[in-house]
């Protein structure tokens, strides 16, 4: 699904649908299928859903018929501060199309103000996630709002249960 972000012109939504669709690829639990905004904006007249929203009768029919998915994976990017320290709060919830049951769910705010988050961004930034920095800039991904969102990302999605 693509990103929701109350502002609909944040610059996180330019490049955080892709981010989103690459770090839960990698995790390697299911097969993401990316769904563009132009899908919600012809059937739904919106680009963009909430996961807190009431949804429309067909939306779970829809998206089973038009591209095989069980599972729709809302992310919402509830708040946004892309200067130092840079943070991104995450709503996360993965839905059963057939139940409708929540199969994993999380809230977090990733606060690079936060000491265990700058330690957490230099060990990610020390592994292979993020080769192309060099070592005299350790705190690149702390000066980076996409290098930044990558990391929240992987973060995240690492809390999602093995099948």
């Amino acid at each position: 699904m693509p990103n929701f972000h109350l502002d609909s012109s944040s610059q996180v939504l330019s490049y955080s649908d892709d981010i989103f669709l690459k770090e839960v690829s990698k995790i390697g639990i299911f097969e993401p299928v990316g769904v563009l905004p132009n899908f919600f904006l012809k059937n739904f007249n919106k680009e963009r859903i909430s996961s807190t929203d009431s949804l429309p009768e067909n939306f779970f029919n829809l998206l089973e018929e038009n591209y095989g998915v069980n599972g729709v994976l809302f992310i919402d990017l509830h708040s946004y501060k892309p200067y130092r320290p840079i943070s991104l709060g995450i709503r996360s919830k993965l839905v059963d199309i057939k139940s409708g049951e929540f199969m994993w769910a999380i809230d977090e705010t990733i606060d690079a103000g936060d000491a265990s988050v700058m330690v957490s961004v230099n060990l990610y930034q020390r592994s292979l996630h993020v080769q192309s920095l060099s070592q005299k800039t350790s705190s690149s991904i702390l000066q980076s709002p996409r290098l930044f969102t990558k990391f929240a990302a992987q973060s995240v999605f690492s809390t999602l249960p093995s099948r």
